[in-house]
């Protein structure tokens, strides 16, 4: 039996697509992009461009008309200062009223501080003369309209006030702590000083007083009757001589010589006397019997 050859299959494989078609689609779709990109930049640039055109136009009519207010203003000026040929009389420019005003307020501003001042403490705060010079009071149109423009143009002094203000309370409250610091510290020295005193006090209440410094001198006493007062007080004393003077007296010598007696200078109360051996003092100017110097009392026994 014959066989019949088998024959296989023939295998047909489907071609891919084409690579060149898919890569020129992704560069379509990147083209496409770019553009869209560049369409977006160039939209915003236009419209930033138009924005500052707008902006640039907005502050150009702002500059045209403070430029315009300015000219008017100006022009304003010259028309007030244009004299009027067909007038007999010139007539002056005056300074607009918006001017004016600051100028006479910066008159009437230093009188009232002045006569206020004249017052309170009858003399004047400050030169008025130096014053009315500075603020340009009786100056030309051109220099007060200047010096007035000076003060509407400063938009800083607001600031500078409250800045001064600030300053101030500052000062002031660093003046009051410097001045309860020192109230505080003089106090404690005020303290110390009490303190320290009264201890030097209580020392020298301790210490025995010193005897005042005795100085021999010769010294004349003219011989004088004794005082019956006197002589009781002597008599009293008991183991006590008595003055050379007293004993005179006592033994019947009345008479008026005078006599040579050994004294010196004895102190009492910064007060100087005169004290002989027999601690009898004696007035040290007239040398006049004053009576007896008691050292255990520390006393004068009167004549």
């Amino acid at each position: 039996m014959s066989s019949t050859p088998v024959s296989s299959p023939i295998k047909v494989s489907t071609p891919n697509a084409p690579a060149k078609a898919t890569k020129a689609t992704g560069e379509k779709k990147e083209k496409v992009v770019k553009e869209k990109v560049v369409k977006e930049k160039v939209v915003a640039e236009k419209k930033t461009e138009v924005k500052e055109v707008k902006e640039k136009k907005v502050a150009e009519k702002k500059e045209k008309k403070v430029a315009e207010k300015k000219a008017v203003e100006v022009a304003a000026v010259a028309v007030e200062a244009v004299v009027d040929t067909k007038e007999k009389k010139a007539r002056a420019a005056s300074l607009p009223a918006k001017y004016g005003k600051f100028i006479q307020y910066s008159y009437y501003l230093i009188r009232a501080i002045n006569n206020a001042a004249l017052e309170q403490n009858g003399a004047v705060l400050v030169d008025e003369d130096q014053f009315i010079t500075a603020a340009h009071v009786f100056d030309n149109i051109a220099n007060q309209q200047a010096f007035v423009a000076s003060f509407l143009e400063n938009k800083n002094i607001a600031k500078e006030m409250r800045t001064h203000l600030a300053d101030k309370k500052k000062a002031e409250v660093v003046a009051a702590k410097t001045a309860a610091k020192a109230e505080k510290e003089a106090e404690k020295n005020a303290a110390k000083a009490a303190a320290k005193a009264e201890k030097d006090a209580a020392k020298a209440a301790a210490k025995p007083a010193k005897q005042p410094k005795e100085t021999k001198s010769k010294a004349k006493k003219t011989k004088k009757a004794v005082e019956p007062d006197l002589v009781t007080s002597l008599v009293a004393l008991a183991n006590t001589s008595l003055a050379p003077t007293a004993t005179a007296v006592a033994s019947g010598n009345a008479d008026n010589e005078e006599e040579e007696l050994d004294v010196r200078v004895f102190m009492i109360n910064a007060k100087e006397y005169l004290i002989d051996d027999n601690n009898n003092l004696y007035d040290s100017n007239t040398h006049a019997v004053i009576g007896i110097w008691n050292k255990e009392t520390n006393t004068i026994i009167h004549a």
